[in-house]
C-alpha cells in the first residue's frame, strides 16, 4: 500500500471479512437507468457537465469523465493501463475503485447516470449519515458508474475471468463523499500490464488522488495480489463496501504493510483550501533488523500565501551524518530555495548549502556555510549563475572567531570573454580596516594583473 498526504478519510475499524458481499450493496444499475459506454479498449464517457458543482479536495469541480480502466477522472481523460499512484498528467484528480487494464470489447459493460431522483438521494443520504459523523448531510446529487461483470485486456473468451465494482459519488453542495462498492473480483492485472491469467504484473490500485503529487491515498492491498481480497474488506463494517469524505483534506488511517516489505506511516493535518497543508512521512525498513537510514519529510503548504515548503532530513546510522533539505517555493514571487544541511555527528562539523532559483530572472545562486567547530572557522560560499548569459560568480567569506578576521573572495569568470576575477577582502573586525585585492586572469592572453 502507498500513501501520502490526503483529504478527510473515514477508515472506521478496517476488517477482512470473509463472507460473500451481498448484491443489495449496489446503488441501481443497468440499461434502462444509465449510459452505457461505448465498447472501446482504453476508452472514457465523453464529458460529463455535473448538474451542481463538486466540492472535491478543497476545490469545485463541474465536469468528470469515466474511463473504462475503472476510475473517475476530473480534469481529462485517462486512457492510461497500467495503474500508477500519479497518473501522467499529474494534475489531474481522479477517484479509482479498480484501476486496471479492463477490456470492455470481450464482455461485460460499463455504465453511468447522474440523478437528482429521490429515493436514490434518500439512500445516498442514508448510507453516509451512518458511516460518518454528519447528522446534517442531505444528498442532493448522486453519480452512479458501474462496471459490471467486464474482462481484462489479453482474456481468453474460455476462461474468462471479470469484475463487477462500482462508485457512487455524492454532495449536499458543501460535504462529497465516495462509496467503493465490490462484487465479484476475479482478476487484478492485464496482460499488457505484465499479467498471466489475469494475475501478477502490475496489479490494479484502489484509492484517491487529489491532483497534487503529495496527496494521495490508497487502499490496503492496493497494487498488490491481496487487492483480490477487496470483496471482503471494509472501513464500515460492510464487507465489500469503502466510504471516503474526498471533499478536503483530513485522512484518518490505519497503518498497514506496503508491497515492498516496509512500512509507510503518514500523518496528516490539512485544512480546506484557505488554511495550511502540512504532511510528514516517515519510512524505515522492516527486511532488516537494523536499519541504516531514517529518512523524514515534512511538506508545508500554506495556501494563503501560496509557499511550498518541503525539509527532508535522512540520517545514516553508517556514517553518522545528518542531512537536512529544505525547499521553499514562493509562488507568488516564483522563487525556489533549497538548503542542505549536513553534520557529521562525529567530528561535530555542520555544512549548510541554499540554493536559490528566480525563474523570472534565471538567476541560480548557491551558498555554502561551513562552520568547523575544532577550528572556529566559518567559510561562507555563494555560487550565482545567470542562466540567460552562462555567467557564473562565486563568493568565499571565511570568518575565523579566533581572530576576528574576516575575508572575502569573490571569483567570476565570464564564459563569453574569457575573462576570471577574484577578488579578496580582508577586514579584522578588531580594528574595522579592510584590505582588497583584486586579480584578473584573461584565460586567451594568460595575463594576470593584480590591483590592490
Amino acid at each position: 500500500m502507498y500513501r501520502c498526504t490526503i483529504f478527510v478519510l473515514l477508515l472506521i475499524n478496517i476488517s477482512w471479512i470473509n463472507s460473500t458481499t451481498s448484491t443489495d450493496l449496489f446503488y441501481p444499475y443497468g440499461s434502462a437507468l444509465d449510459t452505457i459506454c461505448q465498447k472501446i479498449d482504453d476508452g472514457s464517457s465523453p464529458i460529463i457537465y455535473s448538474t451542481t458543482p463538486i466540492p472535491l479536495f478543497g476545490r469545485l469541480y463541474s465536469f468528470l469523465y469515466v474511463n473504462h480502466n475503472g476510475l473517475v477522472s476530473f480534469s481529462e481523460p485517462i486512457s492510461q493501463f497500467t495503474p500508477s499512484i500519479i497518473p501522467m498528467a499529474t494534475w489531474n484528480p481522479y477517484l479509482a475503485p479498480f484501476w486496471g487494464d479492463v477490456d470492455n470489447r470481450l464482455t461485460g459493460d460499463i455504465y453511468y447516470r447522474q440523478s437528482m431522483d429521490s429515493s436514490l438521494q434518500a439512500r445516498a443520504t442514508s448510507d453516509i449519515r451512518a458511516y460518518f459523523n454528519s447528522s446534517s448531510f442531505t444528498s442532493r446529487w448522486v453519480f452512479v458508474a458501474t462496471w459490471d461483470r467486464v474482462a481484462y485486456y489479453g482474456s481468453v473468451v474460455s476462461q474468462q475471468q471479470t469484475n463487477t465494482f462500482q462508485v457512487v459519488l455524492t454532495t449536499d453542495g458543501n460535504a462529497t463523499f465516495v462509496l467503493f462498492n465490490y462484487g465479484t473480483i476475479q482478476w487484478t492485472t492485464g496482460t499488457a500490464s505484465g499479467g498471466v491469467s489475469g494475475l501478477g504484473g502490475t496489479p490494479a490500485l484502489v484509492g484517491v488522488y487529489s491532483g497534487n503529487v503529495s496527496s494521495f491515498y490508497t487502499l490496503p492491498g492496493s497494487m498488490t495480489s491481496d487487492i483480490l481480497n477487496v470483496t471482503s474488506t471494509s472501513n464500515v463494517q460492510v464487507p465489500g463496501r469503502w466510504a471516503l469524505e474526498i471533499d478536503k483534506y483530513n485522512p484518518e488511517f490505519t497503518v498497514h504493510e506496503s508491497p515492498g516489505g516496509s512500512w509507510v506511516n503518514s500523518s496528516v493535518d490539512v485544512t480546506n483550501a484557505t488554511g495550511n497543508v502540512s504532511t510528514t512521512t516517515t519510512t524505515s525498513s522492516t527486511t532488516t533488523t537494523t536499519p541504516t537510514t531514517t529518512t523524514t519529510t515534512t511538506t508545508t503548504l500554506d495556501t494563503t500565501t501560496t509557499t511550498l515548503d518541503t525539509m527532508t532530513t535522512a540520517l545514516a546510522t553508517t556514517t553518522t551524518d545528518l542531512v537536512t533539505t529544505t525547499m521553499i517555493l514562493d509562488t507568488t514571487t516564483t522563487t525556489l530555495d533549497i538548503t542542505t544541511t549536513t553534520l557529521d555527528t562525529t567530528t561535530t562539523t555542520p555544512a549548510t548549502t541554499t540554493t536559490t532559483l528566480d525563474t523570472t530572472t534565471t538567476d541560480l545562486v548557491t551558498t555554502t556555510m561551513i562552520l568547523d567547530t575544532t577550528t572556529t572557522t566559518l567559510d561562507i560560499t555563494t555560487t550565482t549563475l545567470d542562466t540567460t548569459t552562462t555567467t557564473p560568480a562565486t563568493t568565499t567569506t571565511t570568518l575565523d572567531t579566533t581572530t576576528t578576521d574576516l575575508v572575502t573572495t569573490t571569483m567570476i569568470l565570464d564564459t563569453t570573454t574569457t575573462t576570471l576575477d577574484i577578488t579578496t577582502t580582508t577586514l579584522d573586525t578588531t580594528t574595522t580596516t579592510p584590505a582588497t585585492t583584486t586579480t584578473t586572469l584573461d584565460t586567451t592572453t594568460t595575463d594576470l594583473v593584480q590591483l590592490q
